[in-house]
């Protein structure tokens, strides 16, 4: 049988608090140098991160979208020309256009509607002086009307004070 013998002794006592100090010492240490790993590894995490963003920024000239198993035709095209020109197109089934909507290079913007042959129809869109045109066509895709609003000096002075009213 063991018998434990209280210690009074003030030099014992002393000891055993330095060794509890270095222990806590050696504690809080450990624990600031375990804070600082971590927090190096979100940094380092954050900076993957930021780096994946940038690698999924696709920087093409054109991108074509399909339907799920509709690997025959496409349904839409975004494309982006050499002259600045920027286009998207809807097709149908048949992958023939069926509307367009663009920016050309000098800022003038159109929609354009095809007919089921994929030929151009309909043109709505902007004069450079931001004018709006609607144009139709024949099948033949020889014109038929233009129409523009009317030069405010060709209007007749009867119909300028009808508008103003």
């Amino acid at each position: 049988m063991t018998t434990t013998t209280e210690t009074t002794d003030p030099d014992i006592l002393m000891e055993r608090l330095a060794r509890l100090e270095k222990r806590i010492s050696r504690l809080q240490v450990g624990m600031l140098l375990a804070v600082l790993l971590a927090l190096g590894l979100a940094i380092a995490a954050w900076r993957q991160f930021s780096r994946a963003i940038v690698a999924n920024t696709i920087f093409t000239g054109s991108v074509v979208l399909r339907g799920p198993g509709s690997s025959a035709f496409s349904n839409a095209s975004l494309a982006a020309d050499a002259e600045g020109n920027a286009k998207l197109v809807f097709m149908d089934a048949a992958a023939r256009y069926r509307v367009g909507l663009g920016v050309k290079s000098d800022g003038t913007p159109a929609l354009e509607f095809y007919d089921q042959r994929g030929k151009k129809r309909a043109w709505l869109g902007l004069t450079t002086d931001g004018e709006p045109v609607l144009e139709l066509s024949k099948t033949t895709g020889k014109e038929v009307a233009r129409m523009t609003p009317p030069n405010p000096s060709h209007v007749p002075d009867s119909q300028q004070s009808q508008r103003a009213q």
